[in-house]
C-alpha cells in the first residue's frame, strides 16, 4: 500500500498501518512547503466561506505541479509497485499519481461530509436538499421552508462554482501532464473505497454509497496520561478547571484576533486556560504587545487527545477544523467556535444544533473579546452544555471496534479485491462518468436510470428505445404523440381501434385512471432518482419528455395505427431478422413431426408460471398427439414440474434454451403458445407464425389483442383456472388447424418485412443523425415541455369558462337571434309528428337539452329550443362548451308528454 499526505497529516500514526500483518506500506510527501498552504489559508480566511475554500484549494494544483515534476519522487512511487494509493483528501497529486502510474485503485480519506462537494466530486451518496444542509448554510437537518430554498440556491451555486472554477484548476494536474483521464471528476468518481473519518453522532445523517465508510475519527482515541508538568498544571486549577484554545496548524489569527482571545481567557480567571499558540504566533504577540495574564499558559504543543481528555477540561475554544471538533466531541467537552474558512463553520454549526457548542462571528469585531468571554463562561457555567456533549461522546464511543482499526479492515478488503469497484454506485463508474463526453445516451425503457445518469452528467440528449406504444403512457411520460381516445386502445382495454360507443367511454376513463396513478403514484417514486441525488430537473417527467429521439422497436404492421411526433422513429422489431438453419438434432425433431407440424410453448425470461399453470400447460400440449411440441423451459420450471410430479406426454420436448428466432420461421411450426411479450408477438408476426397468448402481467394482454384484432391470435384467460387446460388446447387446435390464422399472419410479416432497410440499420441512421446535429431537439414537439395543465389546456378552459358570461352567451345569443326567425316559421308549419327534431335520434336529444343551459333565451317554445339546438349540432358551428352554459326552457304547455318523443326528456325534469 502506498499512503500520500500532506506534510501535517500523520496517517500512519493514526491508522497504525506501519505494524499491519498483512499490509507493506510507503509513504511519499512532494516536497511543498507547508508555510505556503499557511499563507493561502492567512489570506484567504477573512473571505466568505465559498470563497475562502477556493482559494485554499487552488495551491493544491501547486503542490501537485511540485510532485509530478520530481522524477525522484515519480521513481520512488513507481517502484514500490503498490496495489493501492490512499491519499489524503487535501491533496490531489495522489489521484493524478495514481493514474499516471496505473495503481489500479485510490482510497481517499475525507475529513468531514461537505455536501454538495463530496457527492459532487466524489459521488459519496445522495445530497437530499430537504434534509442535508450544505455547505457553509449552518442550517440543521430540520430546515425550514425558507431555508430549504436557500439550501437548494447553495447547493445550485456551489456545484456550479465548483465546475467552472475548482473542477478546471485542479483537473490541470492531469492534461497539463497528459495524464488520462484527463479529467479530475472522472478520477475521484474512480475510487474503490472512500473512508470518511467523520461520524453521525455529531453529523447530519445522510444516505452513503456502499463505497463509502463513514468509520469516526481517526485521531480521537481513549485519552493517555499527560506529561507530568502538564498534569500538575491542570490539577492546580481545582474546582474551577481549565479552558483549552488552539486553532489548528494552518489558521493564522490576525493581531486583532489575538489581542481578542487573549483578553477572553486572561478574563476567565481564576479559571486557568492552556493556549496553544505556534512560534510564529508567539512572536506575534510579542510584536503587538500582547500579553496574556497569569492565568493563561502558552504552548507551542500539546498532547491535544489527551488533554480533551482530562477530567479538569471545562471548554474548548477552536477554529472548528473537523479533527479538532470530532477530538472534542469524543472526549464531550463542549465548544466555543470561532470558524475562520472552509468549513469550519459548518462543523461548530453541527455541535450548535446538537447543544454542545456556541459559535462566535469573527467579524464583530468591535465586540470579540466580550463575546468569546461570554461564550466560554456559559459553557463551563450551564451544565446543558456538558451534558450535550456527553450524549454524542457517548453515541462516538458505543462501538466495539476503533476507527482506526476499520478503516483498516476495508483497506485491507480493498487490496485482497484487487482495488474491485462493486461497492460503488453505478452512478461513479468511470465509463458512465466517461459519457460525460459522449454526445448521446441510449438506453432501455425499462430503466429509467440512464435518464439521470444523463441529467447528472450532463450530456445533452438522451435516446430512449421502446419495446411497444402503451398508452397513455408513452404519451404522458415521453410525449410520443397525440393519444386520440377515439380510435386508440389504452393500456389494458384489450380493445381493437373500432370501438363501440361504450368501449370509448371505458376507454377514457383507462386513460384518466393510468394517468392518474402515474402521476400520483409511479412519478414520484422513480423521481427518487432524481431528487435524491440533487439532479436537475428533479423530476422525472421532466426528464424524459427532454428526449431527442425516441426509437420505438414496434411495427405499425401489428399496432394500430397513430399520429406519432417527429421526433419518434417507430422503426419495427430489433430481435426480428432473417432466420438461420436449426441446430441438427432439432432439425431431426422437427421433420419427425410429418404433416401433423409442431407447436412450441415459450414464457420469456422473466414470467415464472404457477404449479397450476404449468399443470394446464402440460395437459394441453400433451393433448395434441400426434402433433408435437417444444416447450422451454428454464431450470427452475422444471424443477416445479417434477416437484408437482407433473410428466408432460411423450410428444413434448422440454428443453431449457433453443433459437427461438430460427425456429419460429420452420415451415413445420403450426402454432407459438406465449405469454405475449412484445419481443416475442413481433418475432412471431415476423416470422408469419400465429399466436395462442396466455397473457401474465403488464402490457401482455395488449400486445395478444393487437394479433388477434388482426386475425392473427386468441387469447386465453389465464384466471379461468378450471378450464385453462381445455381453453388452451382448445386454442392451439383451432390455430393450428385453421388456415385462416396463418394466412393473417402471413399477411402481417409481409408488411413487417416490406423494407429495404432492417429495424437495426433504421434506428442506427437516426441515432448517427442526432449524435451530428449534437442531441438537437428540433424534432421535438413544443408540446413536450409544457406542464400538464398547459398540454391539457386546462388553464385556457377556466378562463373561457370564467368569462362564459361576458363572451359565450352574447355569441349563442347573436347566432340565436340570427335563426329564430326562420325556425320558429318552420314549426308553426308543421304538425308535432313531422317536427324537425323528431328526425334525429333520441339519445343525442337527450344530450343536448340534459347539458344546455342558456339564461333567458328569446325563445317561446321548448319545440323551437330544441330544433335549433339540433340545427347547431349538425351544422358542427358550436362547440360542446356552449352547451354547458346555456339553459333550454321547457314550457309545460307547448308540448304534451304522450305527443311526442320529447315526453322522455320532459318526464326526466329537463
Amino acid at each position: 500500500m502506498l499512503i500520500a499526505s500532506s506534510e501535517d497529516s500523520p496517517i500512519l500514526q493514526h491508522l497504525g498501518l506501519s505494524s499491519h500483518p498483512n499490509i507493506s506500506v510507503a509513504t511519499y510527501q512532494a516536497p511543498f512547503p507547508a508555510d505556503v498552504f499557511r499563507e493561502v489559508a492567512r489570506q484567504s480566511r477573512l473571505k466568505p466561506g465559498l470563497q475562502s475554500a477556493i482559494d485554499c484549494i487552488a495551491v493544491v494544483q501547486r503542490y501537485t505541479d511540485t510532485a509530478l515534476k520530481d522524477p525522484g519522487l515519480l521513481q520512488k512511487v513507481e517502484a514500490f509497485k503498490a496495489d493501492l494509493l490512499v491519499g489524503d483528501v487535501a491533496v490531489s497529486t495522489s489521484f493524478a499519481l495514481a493514474d499516471k502510474l496505473g495503481i489500479p485503485k485510490g482510497v481517499l480519506f475525507v475529513a468531514g461530509l461537505m455536501p454538495p462537494i463530496d457527492s459532487d466530486y466524489y459521488g459519496l451518496g445522495a445530497n437530499s436538499l430537504a434534509h442535508v444542509p450544505q455547505f457553509n448554510t449552518l442550517f440543521s437537518s430540520t430546515m425550514t421552508f425558507w431555508q430549504r430554498v436557500h439550501n437548494v440556491i447553495t447547493a445550485a451555486f456551489t456545484v456550479l462554482l465548483s465546475r467552472l472554477a475548482v473542477g478546471p484548476s485542479l483537473s490541470k494536474s492531469w492534461t497539463d501532464y497528459d495524464i488520462a483521464p484527463h479529467d479530475m471528476y472522472i478520477s475521484l468518481r474512480n475510487l474503490a473505497l472512500v473512508i470518511a473519518t467523520d461520524d453521525f453522532a455529531v453529523t447530519s445523517a445522510r444516505p452513503v454509497s456502499p463505497h463509502v465508510k463513514v468509520v469516526g475519527p481517526l485521531t480521537a482515541v481513549p485519552a493517555k496520561p499527560m506529561p507530568a508538568e502538564l498534569e500538575e498544571y491542570l490539577q492546580s486549577a481545582g474546582d474551577a478547571g481549565v479552558v483549552y484554545a488552539s486553532f489548528g496548524t494552518t489558521a493564522i489569527p490576525e493581531p486583532h484576533e489575538l489581542e481578542a482571545i487573549c483578553a477572553a481567557l486572561s478574563a476567565l480567571a481564576p479559571m486557568k486556560a492552556i493556549w496553544k499558540l505556534s512560534k510564529t504566533d508567539q512572536d506575534m504577540l510579542r510584536t503587538h504587545g500582547i500579553r496574556p495574564k497569569i492565568n493563561v499558559k502558552v504552548m507551542e504543543w500539546v498532547p491535544q487527545n489527551d488533554l480533551l481528555g482530562h477530567p479538569a477540561m471545562k471548554a474548548f475554544l477552536t477554529q472548528g477544523g473537523t479533527n479538532s471538533l470530532l477530538e472534542a466531541m469524543y472526549h464531550g467537552v463542549p465548544i466555543a467556535g470561532l470558524p475562520l474558512c472552509c468549513e469550519q463553520g459548518d462543523n461548530i454549526a453541527e455541535a450548535q444544533h446538537r447543544g454542545a457548542a456556541i459559535a462566535v462571528c469573527v467579524h464583530d469585531r468591535a465586540n470579540l473579546a466580550a463575546n468569546l468571554e461570554s461564550a466560554l463562561r456559559t459553557l463551563v457555567t450551564d451544565p446543558s452544555y456538558k451534558q450535550a456533549a456527553a450524549v454524542v461522546s457517548q453515541r462516538m464511543q458505543a462501538h466495539r471496534r476503533r476507527p482506526a482499526e476499520i478503516a483498516a479492515d476495508w483497506e485491507e478488503h480493498v487490496a485482497w479485491t484487487h482495488g474491485s469497484t462493486y461497492l460503488r454506485s453505478a452512478m461513479n463508474s468511470a465509463a458512465l462518468v466517461q459519457a460525460f463526453q459522449a454526445d448521446l445516451l441510449i438506453n432501455d425503457v425499462g430503466t429509467p436510470t440512464g435518464f439521470a445518469l444523463a441529467d447528472k452528467l450532463g450530456i445533452p440528449k438522451a435516446i430512449l428505445v421502446v419495446v411497444g406504444l402503451i398508452l397513455p403512457l408513452d404519451s404522458d411520460w415521453y410525449g410520443l404523440g397525440a393519444n386520440n381516445l377515439a380510435r386508440v386502445p389504452q393500456l389494458n382495454t384489450l380493445f381493437s381501434p373500432a370501438m363501440a360507443f361504450w368501449e370509448r367511454v371505458q376507454n377514457v376513463v383507462a386513460c384518466a385512471a393510468h394517468i392518474l396513478t402515474s402521476r400520483a403514484v409511479i412519478a414520484p417514486s422513480h423521481s427518487k432518482s432524481w431528487t435524491e441525488h440533487g439532479i436537475a430537473p428533479y423530476k422525472m417527467h421532466a426528464s424524459l419528455r427532454n428526449l431527442s429521439l425516441v426509437i420505438v422497436t414496434d411495427d405499425f404492421a401489428l399496432t394500430s395505427a397513430r399520429p406519432v411526433s417527429p421526433h419518434v422513429k417507430v422503426v419495427g422489431p430489433l430481435t426480428a431478422v432473417p432466420a438461420k438453419p436449426l441446430p441438427v438434432e432439432l432439425e431431426e425433431y422437427m421433420q419427425s413431426a410429418g404433416e401433423d407440424g409442431v407447436v412450441y410453448a415459450s414464457f420469456g425470461t422473466t414470467a415464472i408460471p404457477e404449479p397450476y399453470e404449468l399443470e394446464a400447460l402440460s395437459t394441453a400440449l400433451s393433448a395434441l398427439a400426434p402433433a408435437k411440441a417444444i416447450w422451454k423451459l428454464s431450470k427452475a420450471d422444471q424443477k416445479i414440474l417434477h416437484q408437482h410430479e407433473i410428466q408432460p406426454g411423450a410428444n413434448v420436448k422440454v428443453l431449457e434454451w433453443l433459437p427461438q428466432q430460427d425456429l419460429l420461421a420452420h415451415s413445420k411450426l403450426k402454432a407459438f403458445l406465449t405469454q405475449g411479450g412484445c419481443n416475442s408477438v413481433l418475432e412471431a408476426m415476423y416470422h408469419g407464425t400465429p399466436i395462442v397468448g396466455l397473457a401474465m402481467c403488464c402490457e401482455q394482454g395488449d400486445n395478444i389483442a393487437k394479433a388477434q384484432y388482426l386475425g392473427a391470435a386468441i387469447a386465453v384467460r389465464l384466471h379461468d383456472r378450471k378450464n385453462l387446460a381445455a381453453n388452451l388446447e382448445r386454442a392451439l387446435r383451432k390455430v393450428a388447424g385453421d388456415p385462416a390464422f396463418k394466412i393473417a399472419a402471413g399477411v402481417i410479416s409481409q408488411r413487417m418485412q416490406a423494407h429495404r432497410r432492417r429495424p437495426a440499420e433504421l434506428a442506427a441512421d437516426w441515432v448517427e443523425h442526432v449524435a451530428w446535429t449534437h442531441g438537437s431537439t428540433y424534432l421535438r414537439s413544443a408540446m413536450n415541455p409544457l406542464p400538464w395543465y398547459q398540454e391539457y389546456l386546462l388553464n385556457v378552459l377556466a378562463l373561457l369558462h370564467l368569462c362564459r358570461s361576458e363572451i359565450v352567451t352574447p355569441w349563442v345569443k347573436f347566432l340565436l337571434s340570427l335563426m329564430s326567425d326562420e325556425l320558429l316559421r318552420r314549426v308553426k308549419a308543421k304538425p308535432m309528428n313531422e317536427h324537425p327534431l323528431a328526425a334525429f335520434p333520441v339519445v343525442s336529444r337527450v344530450m343536448v337539452l340534459q347539458c344546455t343551459d342558456l339564461a333567458k333565451a328569446d325563445v317561446v317554445s321548448a319545440s323551437v329550443e330544441a330544433a335549433m339546438a339540433e340545427v347547431f349540432i349538425r351544422a358542427g358551428g358550436i362547440p360542446f362548451l356552449v352547451f354547458e352554459v346555456a339553459r333550454v326552457q321547457v314550457h309545460q304547455s307547448c308540448v304534451s308528454p304522450k305527443e311526442s318523443r320529447l315526453g322522455v326528456m320532459h318526464r326526466s325534469g329537463t
